[in-house]
């Protein structure tokens, strides 16, 4: 009842990212005989019941809408996750009357990717949520998001649609806790690094920040990422200036050298090493940083 969100996909089923199914105005959507649905029930309840009765059926007329209308009153912004080879999944957080921090049933909904799927979502009451409704809107909200990256690898992080306060200058902001940047994405997109895994405490969207539109960069060792891809090795150091690169063996026998970067990325190609561990050395002007990466 608090909106709808695309599910995740990866390209395996889709090859441009959550296609535009989900978009426009859903008063129209009809669910078509033959189509399955999930409903889950509050926790802890004896004998659940569900009804279902004809009062609830509609014709198929693409007029009539089986979706209860939104309130006028909420403000909800579409959160898009992308990574380069087309996969992405979105989430929705809605601010209206009658929902809480907590888990709101017929309001919430889970999230449904795994850690071989890509996956944005906000989290209340340690559940993931692919749609959280919260209290009417607050400049001072903060929303913890995970995100789960299948893969290493560069990911894109933007808005999608917005309703509400949102459409009338409300700003949104992404806090990256790993990179210490927090970003207006009201109109642009952030694009980071990751490495694969869940992370649950690297995103939070708030509203308010004591330097508006301004990406404030502090580098620690979370922030560096060196990860293989084909016969290279990429790094990554988020906003940070790369100085030089040294590759070394497990016994500290240097290997390879790059100086003069002068960039925040780089690729290490064509280095004439068996399949062994390496220690990547990252030199930077705020200091150095070691790695540790099976090639």
């Amino acid at each position: 009842m608090a909106g709808y969100a695309a599910n995740p996909s990866d390209t395996t089923t889709s090859t441009s990212g959550l296609g535009s199914f989900y978009s426009g105005n859903n008063s129209s959507w009809v669910i078509a005989q033959g189509q399955g649905f999930i409903v889950k029930t509050v926790a802890n309840v004896n004998n659940p019941v569900l009804k279902f009765n004809n009062s609830m059926r509609r014709a198929s007329a693409a007029s009539q809408a089986f979706f209860r209308q939104g309130q006028g009153s909420a403000s909800k912004l579409w959160l898009n996750v992308k990574a380069p080879d087309a996969g992405a999944a979105q989430a929705l957080v809605a601010y209206m009357d009658g929902a809480t921090t907590g888990l709101d049933y017929a309001l919430d909904a889970t999230g449904l990717n795994d850690a071989a799927t890509i996956g944005l979502y906000s989290i209340a009451e340690n559940t993931k949520l692919a749609i959280q409704a919260r209290p009417g809107f607050t400049a001072t909200d903060v929303v913890t998001m995970g995100f789960t990256a299948p893969t290493s690898g560069q990911y894109t992080i933007s808005i999608d649609h917005t309703e509400g306060i949102f459409t009338q200058g409300q700003a949104i902001y992404l806090k990256d806790n790993t990179e210490g940047i927090t970003r207006n994405i009201t109109d642009r997109e952030y694009t980071f690094t990751s490495e694969a895994g869940t992370f649950e405490n690297r995103f939070e969207v708030v509203y308010t920040t004591t330097a508006l539109d301004t990406d404030n960069p502090v580098l620690n060792v979370e922030a560096v990422m060196v990860y293989k891809q084909g016969t290279g090795i990429n790094i990554n150091t988020g906003s940070t200036l790369i100085n030089s690169v040294a590759v070394y063996d497990i016994s500290g026998r240097q290997l390879y050298s790059k100086e003069n970067i002068n960039a925040t990325e780089t690729v290490l190609n064509n280095l004439s090493v068996a399949q062994q561990v390496l220690i990547v050395e990252v030199t930077t002007p705020k200091g150095k940083v070691s790695k540790r990466i099976v090639y």
